[in-house]
């Protein structure tokens, strides 16, 4: 990974990472929906090795208009 830290992780939560990874908001609930509960748990995970980042309004207002899944 780019950050330098290796994580190995099961190939059940490929889809999961896809789409945490993607570089778009991504809701939990409806990505919980789409791959399953267990996406909360990994991004829990990503968050807490800062591969990924909790979407606050200041992120969000970066990609408001920039993609259409985007909550403003």
């Amino acid at each position: 990974m780019s950050s330098g830290k290796k994580l190995t992780l099961s190939a059940k939560a490929l889809p999961a990472l896809r789409m945490l990874l993607s570089g778009r908001p991504v809701p939990l609930e409806q990505a919980a929906a789409v791959v399953g509960v267990e996406v909360t748990e990994l991004a829990e995970i990503l968050v807490k090795e800062e591969l990924c980042a909790v979407l606050t309004p200041e992120l969000s207002s970066g990609h408001t208009g920039l993609v259409t899944n985007a909550v403003s």
